[in-house]
């Protein structure tokens, strides 16, 4: 509930009876006694507390609805899924819904988020550590590039997004090795950068002649799309190009896509979530398939997509849903060629 500071009443100084009272002062404002310095002081002082309590009451409860929300200080990025599947998907949900610093421990003292995330013991926690700190630390495109898998078709990819050679590097504070997920040769697990900012981060676990390696999937970790979102708004492209999305269900209808009988609508959250579109797709597809749990669950998940803007779009931030490339940001092996 607001209050607003205009609409409160003030105390009536002098009402109905107007009369000077020399040497006396009365406590019943009916009898329009005016109030002593002092009190009009302590009176003063009353209202403003009030006033605060109401200001910080309104931040209590619009900070408890966007924890209820699943927003959390310094973790926008935590609910991007990285690695795809539905399995997946539900087992990291539950790991990143605690806190990623403490240990959370049942009755029987085990550690509920490691069993829940089926640690492998293939994987070395502190060789992926190191590989993670180096990366992060890279300052260029060719010193990043010794850390990142397929490196050679990411290369122009990187030196495009950085637009040039240098980084800005975003450092690490800590890597939340016990917050780690494992599906087959990927770990997806959590990183603090320097900035606190926490966000997932998938790496592979590479073999070949009896040695174990790992690279870090740069694609996933920044988002990754074919065109900036600036790039899209003002080439509104009509072929196919790739983004990286958290997609929700939303409900605008307008322009091109005004039929909701006809259309399905999602929000497309890019770029950290620092940028929106609205996606549409046809109903009863195999694509509003794919993307109908989402509405069953009332959430929001991480994919790889192709979108297109139709001919003579009339809005920058509607964009028809063409195909689902990937559940998660990660490309494996089998998918890295995005027009297969």
């Amino acid at each position: 509930m607001t209050h607003d500071v205009g609409d409160q009443k003030k105390p009536r100084v002098a009402s109905r009876h107007q009369h000077s009272s020399a040497g006396k002062e009365s406590i019943k404002w009916e009898e329009g006694d005016e109030p002593s310095p002092r009190k009009r002081l302590s009176l003063q002082l009353l209202w403003s507390g009030l006033m605060i309590l109401v200001l910080l009451l309104a931040l209590a409860i619009f900070y408890v609805k966007e924890m209820a929300g699943g927003k959390k200080p310094n973790q926008a990025a935590v609910g991007t899924t990285v690695i795809g599947g539905a399995e997946s998907h539900a087992i990291l949900e539950e790991v990143l819904d605690k806190d990623p610093v403490k240990i959370y421990k049942n009755a029987d003292g085990v550690d509920t988020a490691v069993e829940a995330s089926r640690r492998d013991e293939k994987f070395i926690m502190t060789e992926i550590e190191e590989v993670v700190t180096g990366f992060l630390n890279s300052e260029t495109v060719s010193a990043r590039l010794e850390f990142v898998r397929d490196s050679a078709r990411v290369r122009p990819l990187m030196l495009s997004y950085y637009q040039g050679e240098e980084i800005d590097a975003e450092g690490i504070e800590m890597l939340v090795k016990e917050r780690s997920l494992f599906e087959g040769e990927f770990v997806n697990t959590l990183v603090q950068t320097a900035d606190f900012i926490m966000k997932p981060i998938a790496i592979e676990r590479i073999e070949k002649g009896g040695e174990v390696g790992y690279q870090i999937d740069w694609e996933s970790w920044v988002g990754f799309c074919d065109l900036s979102p600036e790039d899209m708004r003002s080439k509104k492209p009509t072929d196919p190009k790739i983004i990286r999305a958290i997609v929700s269900p939303s409900n605008y209808y307008n322009y091109g896509f005004s039929n909701d009988r006809e259309w399905a609508c999602f929000q497309l959250e890019v770029k950290d979530k620092a940028s929106v579109f609205l996606g549409y797709v046809k109903r009863g597809t195999a694509v509003e398939l794919g993307l109908t749990d989402l509405r069953k669950r009332g959430g929001s998940g991480s994919f790889i997509l192709k979108v297109a803007y139709p001919p003579n779009a009339r809005s920058a931030d509607q964009v028809e849903i063409l195909e689902i490339v990937s559940r998660g940001w990660l490309l494996k092996s089998d998918n890295k060629k995005y027009d297969e």
